[in-house]
């Protein structure tokens, strides 16, 4: 069983502790650090997108004896209550790994510190071809600067384009411990430029009620173009998807959000 993991430069800048109390377990801690908030000071739902599939990975990563290259597929989130202000917690299982495993599966629930569960996740993980992580590829650079960032949405720095088109510089802060771009970070920014598309046609401030996530290709460090449309918008209920594209077209992962109301607590 594993319980110290390579630095992963985007579970740091939210300030999520990790803890594998068991094979198949994980145990994560996210503090309302600025980076993980939003404007007025709650916890996104983008970060909670990004503690959930912390959590996922770390139930399985736990069970490892050594690092072993594997990547999220399909992300899967369903959020419950309003998350707050205070702290957050991830609680994840995953089951017991073959030895030959090539894919697997986890589950896990965000629970706020009064015990209310505010989300559920399921994910699901492909075992990858080993590729060097960026700080021993040749030329790169281990060093990487902890942002001052006051929000996620600050963190992320998604720049307008076009009328459904941002684009989100996969810089090193959103990389993973492989050098590719961190699946909860894509998904949060997946999640903001949804939102942003919203708030432009006067939707106002919405919760996520379902966000799923799948991954096709891996994510380099660079530009991406994130497109987006809006399926439905209804008086309560709007339907939004969403890609991100590299420079050559190519999808590398979409994202279908169901938005409504905020949530209760």
């Amino acid at each position: 069983m594993r319980t110290t993991f390579p630095v992963n430069p985007f579970r740091q800048a939210l300030g999520i502790e990790i803890e594998i109390p068991r094979p198949g377990g994980c145990n994560a801690l996210m503090p309302p650090v600025p980076a993980a908030c939003d404007p007025g000071g709650g916890i996104s739902q983008g970060a909670v997108a990004t503690l959930c599939d912390i959590t996922l990975g770390h139930a399985i990563a736990g069970q490892l004896l050594e690092r072993v290259s594997f990547g999220t597929v399909h992300l899967q989130i369903a959020f419950h209550r309003a998350v707050g202000k205070a702290p957050v917690r991830g609680e994840g299982e995953s089951p017991l790994l073959a030895p030959e495993w090539k894919e697997a599966m986890a589950s896990c629930r965000v629970l706020r510190m009064d015990g209310e569960i505010c989300a559920t996740a399921q994910g699901f993980f492909a075992r990858s071809p080993k590729r060097q992580p960026a700080e021993e590829e040749p030329g790169a650079s281990p060093e990487w600067e902890m942002p001052d960032a006051q929000s996620l949405p600050a963190l992320l720095s998604l720049l307008p384009a076009a009328d459904d088109l941002q684009v989100l510089d996969v810089r090193p802060v959103l990389l993973n411990p492989e050098g590719i771009g961190h699946g909860g970070a894509l998904a949060a920014a997946l999640d903001l430029a949804m939102r942003s598309s919203l708030l432009a046609r006067g939707a106002g401030e919405v919760a996520l009620r379902t966000l799923d996530v799948s991954y096709m290709l891996p994510t380099l460090p660079g530009e991406v173009q994130l497109q987006v449309q809006i399926d439905r918008k209804g008086r309560s209920i709007h339907f939004a998807q969403a890609s991100a594209r590299d420079g050559d077209g190519r999808v590398l992962c979409a994202a279908v959000g169901i938005y409504g109301a905020a949530l209760g607590v």
